[in-house]
This record gives C-alpha cells, sequence and structure tokens, in this order.
C-alpha cells in the first residue's frame, strides 16, 4: 500500500508530537530512565538513512502509544546485545500483538529508545548471555 507523500507526512508530524510528549520513562528492570530522542523517532521511519516503505511507517508509528507502557512495566529482558553497544530487547503482547521494544546503552551510560518492532516473531538471535540487573 503506498500512502500519498502528502498524507503520510501528515502522519509523521501528528506522530512526532506524540513522541516529543514521551520525554522519558522509568523501566523496573533497568532501574533508571528510558530517554525518548529524536534518534529514535527517525529509526522508526527510516533505517540508514533511507526511508522505509510506508506500510513499515504505519505499523511503527502506530506502535508509539505502547512504549511507554512496554517500558514502564518490562520486569524481565528478553532480548540482549553487546557488539560495541548494549541493546536490551523488551517484548510484549497487547491485543494478541507482539510488540519489541529495544533501547541502548549510549556512550554517557543513559538507555534510549531506539525502536519498536510491531507483529514481532520471536526467533533465535545469539547466544549472549542477559546482564543481571545489579550490572
Amino acid at each position: 500500500m503506498r500512502v500519498e507523500y502528502t498524507e503520510i507526512q501528515k502522519i509523521i508530524e501528528n506522530a512526532k508530537t506524540e513522541y516529543k510528549n514521551i520525554g522519558k520513562v522509568f523501566c523496573p528492570y533497568l532501574n533508571q530512565e528510558v530517554w525518548f530522542t529524536m534518534k529514535g523517532f527517525r529509526h522508526l521511519i527510516s533505517n540508514n538513512g533511507k526511508q522505509r516503505h510506508d506500510d513499515v511507517i504505519l505499523d511503527r508509528l502506530s506502535a508509539i502509544k505502547y512504549i511507554p507502557d512496554i517500558v514502564s512495566k518490562s520486569g524481565t529482558l528478553q532480548e540482549y546485545e553487546n557488539i560495541n553497544t548494549e541493546y536490551f530487547g523488551f517484548i510484549a503482547i497487547i491485543d494478541s500483538k507482539k510488540y519489541k521494544v529495544i533501547l541502548l546503552k549510549n556512550e554517557a551510560r543513559r538507555y534510549m529508545f531506539i525502536s519498536v518492532i510491531p507483529k514481532y516473531k520471536t526467533g533465535i538471535r545469539d547466544e549472549n548471555q542477559k546482564p543481571t540487573q545489579e550490572e
């Protein structure tokens, strides 16, 4: 499905306002605030500088409303990856749909939202150890 350019731009601008209003959310697993920066928003609509397909953008933007709850209620880490940067994956099922929220720890050791994957399919990633909550 291809959405008209002006229509998709309007949707993106409305979603950007909704996203900016989140600001930060406390994550119980990390015992830290998670910041919602424009880097995370840009990743929802593009990947490596290339705009995602309209259907993918619409799916990701429609998931914004669930992200704060997923982060604020996550007491268990489902996925972890550490390749120069630490990534944390939290999975939730909402209305029979599975969502994966990805956070990262930046150089300043602050946690940031980086992505949401709606319609997430659980798969085998890597064999990395999940960090304990004390780390």
